[in-house]
């Protein structure tokens, strides 16, 4: 597993449509706590893109349940298995 803090590639004025195409280039799964607005964003950007996924995790999530539910993710699924889709955690 590996993960990119944001922090560190996304400015903070980045506009959703421009961190999915940021995430899609390298083929990275992007990871958010933005339930409201980044799933239209997303089915928007798959119009004229392609994406690796999209797991939404809500802000009020346990960081530990969090990384044990990113982590079964990880470990039971095949590489390219959420291509174009969104998961929502918990499971």
């Amino acid at each position: 597993m590996d993960f990119l803090p944001s922090h560190a590639i996304i400015p903070d004025s980045m506009e959703d449509p421009d961190v999915l195409a940021l995430a899609a280039r390298p083929g990275r799964v992007f990871v958010s706590h933005d339930r409201e607005t980044m799933p239209g964003h997303f089915y928007r950007f798959l119009e004229t893109g392609e994406s690796p996924g999209l797991i939404l995790i809500p802000q009020a999530l346990a960081i530990g349940l969090a990384i044990k539910e990113l982590y079964v993710v990880w470990a039971c699924a095949d590489e390219g298995e959420f291509r174009g889709t969104i998961l929502y955690l918990p499971l």
